[in-house]
Order: structure tokens, then C-alpha cells, then sequence
């Protein structure tokens, strides 16, 4: 009996989603969590605040300041926005400044206008060393055989399941600008829940 149930355990676990996957590392904002199904109320929602255009195989809708993307075949999140319309410097990095609070150190920052933090499988944020490292690997085509025998270069993958991305038309911490008209985005979003959800569309 033990055996049997082992047995099926390990099925469970072997056949488990990548949106199982994503929506257990419990990522998201206002009640919406990235992989999970909208509730009865989300629902209801979205139904009153239905945006028509949307990517094929996908529903938009507004609940508050929030933009959150579901797919059509289950009603599982898929991304979730808030957009900062003409915001001035202070208000761009009082933004930045809480989403360090929440989320820590980021994994990158490009030009000073965006910046994310990347989560793998387990909840892992991924580093801004193991990103350096992974993007060496990428770029060194002449690496030589002792250099992918290290330790650093056998481990580190760079497999992203769930993004939160801070993105500001113009520069978040120079302090030489001054500004009063930027538009930006926070973004959470899983490049994996989207490949599969196209996967399943693909098969149909």
C-alpha cells in the first residue's frame, strides 16, 4: 500500500503543470496571483470591465488601477499591470524604492529605466551574478572545456519563471534629471505560463 501510494505520488508530482509550477510560487498583486484562476468575484469583474483588444486566446480587463491578462481556456492569470502616467522623478523612485522594500536587490537594471527581479521554479530570486554569469556563457563562443568544467558554469541557468519588471520612459536615479511627464509600467508576468498556454493553443 505504501509502495502504491508513493507510486502515485510521484506521478502527481511528475506530471505536474507549469502553471501548477507558477501559480505555487504565489506571485502577484491585489488578490490576482500569476497561474492561479480567477475567483468568483474576479470573474464578475472582469465580465464589467472587459477591454476588447487582447491577444488571441486571452481576455483583458481592468479592476481598479490594475490590468490583468487571463487565458480564455481556464481563466488563469497571466499577467498583471499598473500603469504611471505622466509621474515626475520623486514619484518614479518612491515606485522603485518600494519595490526594493518588497522584493530586494534586483536581478538587473538596463540604462536606468528598467529594472527586474526574476524567480526561478523554487522562488528563487536569480542574482545579478548568476545573470552576469549565464550572459558570459551566452556571449564567450571560445570558452574552452576547463571553463565549462567549473562549477559556476555547470550550475547556473538562467530559466526565469516569473518577472517583475519596473519600467520608466525616462531616468530613475540620476539625479541630474528632472522630469514631471514620464510614463511607466510595474509588470508581473511568467514567460513560461505564456509558452505554454501557445503550446496548448498549437495542439488544438
Amino acid at each position: 500500500m505504501k509502495l502504491l501510494v508513493s507510486l502515485v505520488l510521484c506521478l502527481v508530482v511528475g506530471f505536474a503543470s507549469v502553471t501548477d509550477d507558477v501559480a505555487s510560487l504565489n506571485v502577484g498583486l491585489n488578490g490576482y496571483i500569476l497561474g492561479k484562476k480567477l475567483t468568483t468575484d474576479q470573474l464578475s469583474i472582469s465580465k464589467k470591465n472587459t477591454i476588447k483588444k487582447a491577444v488571441e486566446g486571452t481576455y483583458k480587463f481592468s479592476d481598479g488601477e490594475l490590468f490583468i491578462i487571463a487565458s480564455k481556456t481556464d481563466d488563469r492569470v497571466l499577467v498583471i499591470y499598473k500603469d504611471f502616467n505622466k509621474i515626475d522623478n520623486k514619484k518614479a523612485k518612491a515606485i522603485l524604492g518600494n519595490s526594493i522594500l518588497n522584493f530586494g536587490e534586483p536581478t538587473a537594471i538596463a540604462h536606468d529605466k528598467l529594472v527586474y527581479w526574476s524567480y526561478d521554479k523554487n522562488g528563487k530570486k536569480i542574482s545579478e551574478d548568476e545573470l552576469k554569469i549565464f550572459k558570459d556563457k551566452i556571449r564567450n563562443k571560445d570558452v574552452t572545456l576547463a571553463e565549462t568544467l567549473k562549477k559556476e558554469y555547470r550550475e547556473v541557468k538562467y530559466e526565469p519563471y516569473v518577472t517583475i519588471k519596473f519600467s520608466c520612459s525616462k531616468e530613475i536615479m540620476n539625479r541630474d534629471v528632472v522630469y514631471t511627464d514620464a510614463d511607466a509600467y510595474l509588470l508581473y508576468s511568467s514567460n513560461k505560463l505564456i509558452e505554454d498556454m501557445q503550446k496548448k493553443m498549437t495542439k488544438k
